[in-house]
């Protein structure tokens, strides 16, 4: 889960926005973006952009809400 803060023509904070199992999120009015497999930099470059290429000026900071564990069963022989 992210939170997002956005500065600039909108003022807005969104709380503890989920990833999709696509591995997308959405963010409201500005829409869906893909950021399976990038890391927190790497989505917050990629939205900064994306955003600023539809609201000119506009500014997004995006921090970890929330961790979670996942548990993963390795299973075989040698």
């Amino acid at each position: 889960m992210f939170d997002i803060t956005l500065v600039g023509q909108i003022n807005e904070s969104f709380s503890e926005i989920p990833v999709a199992k696509d591995g997308s999120i959405t963010i409201s009015n500005l829409g869906k973006f893909q950021i399976a497999g990038l890391n927190l930099s790497e989505v917050s470059n990629l939205i900064n952009k994306l955003v600023q290429n539809k609201i000119v000026g506009q500014e997004v900071f995006i921090t970890l809400a929330e961790l979670r564990d996942i548990n993963i069963l390795v299973v075989g022989g040698g």
